[in-house]
């Protein structure tokens, strides 16, 4: 059966209860816990509606009742990540040493795997993002990604990716202020075109960097009221990482 994209009512208290069973407190935790884009998201709940097949979606993956989430109406029937885990068995071991690791549980006779990415301060997220296994006081929290979803789209699933936040409005409209973007800390080498965090001095930067003839690199802001720059010698950017989620072009 083929989902038509109907509008659903009441598309604002709908967004409260996607927050509510995917546990996040903002628009930009929302959409990337959903993998949708944030400006999406924000549409979303300026129009107050909501497109059916997103909730059909939301409903199956957090296992909660669809008339709760459309309508409210009825129990919620939600499932967390914690809940999975005791309900499996497998006792938590210590931070942060589940970050990266695939983490096997069994739930209703199937097997569930899950890979728990940290999610960093910034900028005193610099050191961890280079070395998971550093000070444990700048990673403020985690997300739970299916690993099978991670391997479909980045090629693979566990160590060497970070959550941090975007900060300042230079990547608009490709990368929103306040959006969470997940890193591969493996990609390092520039591919001209692609979004990478980079360290300058104390500074996290976003930017789009691209090759240019003869050589140097060009570190773009998508914003055109931001200037781009020009690096001579790509040996001195400090790639932190390419950005992988949300998808940018």
């Amino acid at each position: 059966m083929q989902i038509q994209s109907t509008l659903t009512p009441d598309g604002r208290s709908i967004v409260e209860r996607l927050m509510e069973i995917y546990a996040v407190t903002t628009l930009p935790q929302l959409a990337l816990s959903m993998l949708e884009n944030l400006s999406t998201v924000k549409g979303w709940k300026q129009r107050g509606s909501v497109p059916l097949e997103h909730c059909v979606r939301a409903a199956q993956q957090k296992k909660c009742s669809l008339d709760w989430l459309v309508l409210g109406e009825g129990p919620v029937r939600k499932e967390t990540f914690e809940e999975v885990r005791n309900a499996s068995g497998q006792t938590a071991r210590e931070e942060p040493a589940l970050y990266g690791d695939v983490l096997h549980f069994r739930r209703g006779g199937q097997d569930v795997n899950f890979v728990l990415v940290p999610r960093y301060s910034a900028p005193a997220s610099l050191s961890l993002a280079e070395d998971a296994a550093g000070q444990v006081e700048s990673v403020i929290g985690e997300i739970a990604f299916e690993a099978g979803w991670m391997r479909e789209h980045f090629g693979r699933a566990g160590a060497g990716f970070a959550l941090l936040d975007v900060s300042g409005n230079s990547m608009e409209p490709t990368l929103w202020d306040g959006e969470t973007i997940l890193v591969d800390l493996h990609l390092r080498e520039v591919a001209s075109g692609g979004v990478y965090v980079l360290r300058d001095g104390e500074e996290l930067l976003v930017k789009r960097l691209q090759r240019l003839i003869g050589g140097g690199v060009g570190v773009v802001s998508d914003n055109s009221n931001f200037r781009s720059q020009e690096v001579e010698d790509p040996a001195q950017l400090n790639v932190i990482g390419r950005v992988v989620w949300p998808k940018v072009r």
